[in-house]
């Protein structure tokens, strides 16, 4: 998929797929879509076209991040992250692929559990 403004120049790579929300290795993707200079991985090719008919559907202003799994109420770090999700500006870091699946559930209930959490700044860099 080629951004509907043009190609540009790939200035990243967003490790998790964005309709699972499942940390993805890239060398065993079954596709990828570059949006907005990112490049997304897919594991399978139904996400991938699921992704690619409504972008900014899976694709969210993420304001902060925190690297805890307000599901389990557990720490996490960006190695033993296994899924990822985005509620309310704040995109939560959580320890198993089963926790994205209760955020999206439920995602006001689960983040009521992470409220003594501190969440990171997202800082974006434009470049040129």
């Amino acid at each position: 998929m080629q951004e509907r403004s043009g190609p540009r120049k790939r200035v990243g790579v967003f490790e998790y797929d964005p309709v699972s929300g499942w940390k993805i290795d890239a060398t065993k993707a079954q596709g990828f879509s570059d949006y907005k200079a990112i490049r997304y991985y897919f594991a399978s090719a139904g996400e991938k076209r699921t992704f690619d008919s409504a972008p900014t559907r899976y694709i969210t202003d993420v304001k902060a991040e925190a690297y805890h799994c307000p599901v389990m109420d557990q720490d996490t770090t960006s190695k033993d992250a296994a899924s990822c999700g985005d509620y309310k500006g704040v995109r939560y870091y959580m320890c198993c692929t089963v926790c994205i699946k209760k955020l999206r559930e439920n995602p006001a209930h689960v983040t009521a559990n992470a409220k003594g959490i501190n969440p990171l700044a997202v800082v974006i860099v434009k470049n040129g």
